[in-house]
C-alpha cells in the first residue's frame, strides 16, 4: 500500500541547472568556515515558522507536522506514545514527530521523500522533524530505507533525519540515501548497526550529540562521510570509503572515539580537522589502505597542511578491520 503524507505541490522550482545546491556546493569547502552544523539552515527556521503558525491555527493535530492523519493500517495507542509504519510512504513535508512519540517502523518499510523546494534553494525540504524517537529495526533481508521518491535521484533531494534533543534511537539494517545530511542532529544521541549511509551531500552533520556507529557503510557521500562537532561518538568497525572526506572533525570533538575502522579510497582525505579546530586530537587504531606512514599522513589535514590548526595523532593498524562489508559491489 502507498501512503502520500501531504498534499501535491505543482509549483515546485525545477531541478535542472546550477540551482541544485550539489553543483554550488561540491569542493566548495570554505562553506566550513562559516556554518557551524549546530545551526538550522535558512529554509529549516522558515519550515519551523510555517509548522507553528498551522499548529495556532488549530490547522494540524495528533501528527505535529504532517498534514494528513495517520493511515488506517497504523497502529497508534490511545495515548498518542507510538506511532507503528510499515509498507511505502511519499513525504512530500518536513514532518515532526513530536516530543514523547516513539515512531516504529517495521522491517521492510520504505520511507520517499519528494524532491519540493518552495525556496528555490536547490536542496529538497521533505525530511523528518524527530523530537521523539525513531526505532527502525530491520534485517538484512527486509532492510528499512529512507530515499528519495524521483525517477533520477539525486544528492539533497530532501533534507534528511533532523534530531533535536531526540535521545534513545535506533537503527539496525537502514539505509539512508540521496539527502543532504542524512542524519542530522543536535543534542540528541542514536545507535547504528549494519546500516548504509550512501549518496549523500553528507552521510551525518551532527552536534553536541552522542552517536554510536559501527559495522556501517559510509560510501560515496559527495562532501563528507561523518561529519560531527563537539559530540562524544563512538566510530567503530565502519567502512568510509568513496566519499570527498571520510571523517570531518568540526570543532572540539576529543571525547569522540575512532576506532578498528577501514578509512580507504576517499577522494580527498581520509580524516579532516575543520578550520576550527585547535588543539590536539587522537584516534584510535584504523587502517588507512597502507602501511606507509608518509602514504596515510598526505591523506590526513590537519596543521600540516594549516598551521593554525590542531594536530592529527594517528594509530595506523597493519592489517584491515573486519567490518561486515568484504565483497560489498
Amino acid at each position: 500500500m502507498h501512503d502520500d503524507m501531504s498534499a501535491t505541490h505543482t509549483n515546485a522550482p525545477s531541478r535542472s541547472g546550477t540551482n541544485r545546491a550539489l553543483g554550488r556546493r561540491e569542493g566548495d569547502d570554505r562553506s566550513d568556515r562559516t556554518t557551524q552544523p549546530e545551526r538550522y539552515p535558512r529554509r529549516r527556521s522558515r519550515a519551523l515558522i510555517r509548522w507553528r503558525l498551522r499548529c495556532a491555527l488549530g490547522v494540524l493535530a495528533l501528527a505535529g507536522c504532517a498534514a494528513s492523519p495517520p493511515a488506517a493500517r497504523e497502529e497508534i495507542k490511545v495515548d498518542g506514545k507510538i506511532w507503528s509504519w510499515s509498507g511505502t510512504r511519499r513525504i512530500t513535508e518536513f514532518l515532526e514527530i513530536p516530543a514523547g512519540v516513539t515512531l516504529l517502523l517495521a522491517p521492510g518499510t520504505t520511507l520517499r521523500f519528494a524532491f519540493v523546494d518552495r525556496d528555490g534553494d536547490g536542496v529538497g525540504d521533505a525530511g523528518l522533524h524527530v523530537l521523539g524517537r525513531i526505532e527502525a529495526v530491520g534485517t538484512p533481508t527486509s532492510p528499512i530505507v529512507f530515499t528519495s521518491a524521483e525517477a533520477e535521484p539525486q544528492p539533497g533531494d530532501w533534507q534528511g533525519l533532523v534530531f533535536d534533543n531526540s535521545t534513545g534511537n535506533l537503527f539496525t539494517e537502514s539505509r539512508f540515501e540521496y539527502a543532504q545530511h542524512a542524519l542530522h542532529a543536535h543534542f540528541s544521541s542514536a545507535r547504528l548497526e549494519r546500516c548504509r549511509l550512501e549518496h549523500n551531500i553528507e552521510g551525518t552533520r551532527l552536534g553536541n550529540s552522542r552517536f554510536a556507529i559501527e559495522h556501517c557503510l559510509v560510501r560515496g557521500n559527495v562532501s563528507k562521510g561523518l561529519n560531527f562537532f563537539g559530540c562524544s561518538n563512538a566510530i567503530r568497525h565502519n567502512l568510509i570509503t568513496g566519499n570527498a572526506d571520510g571523517i570531518f572533525l568540526f570543532e572540539t570533538d576529543t571525547e569522540s572515539v575512532v576506532e578498528a575502522n577501514n578509512i580507504v579510497d576517499n577522494q580527498r582525505y581520509a580524516v579532516r580537522l575543520g578550520d576550527f579546530y585547535r588543539g590536539g586530537k587522537r584516534i584510535g587504531e584504523n587502517w588507512f589502505g597502507t602501511t606507509d606512514l608518509a602514504t596515510i599522513r598526505e591523506r590526513i589535514f590537519d596543521r600540516a597542511n594549516d598551521p593554525g590548526l590542531g594536530r592529527l595523532e594517528l594509530t595506523p593498524s597493519p592489517t584491515p578491520f573486519v567490518t561486515g562489508w568484504e565483497g560489498e559491489p
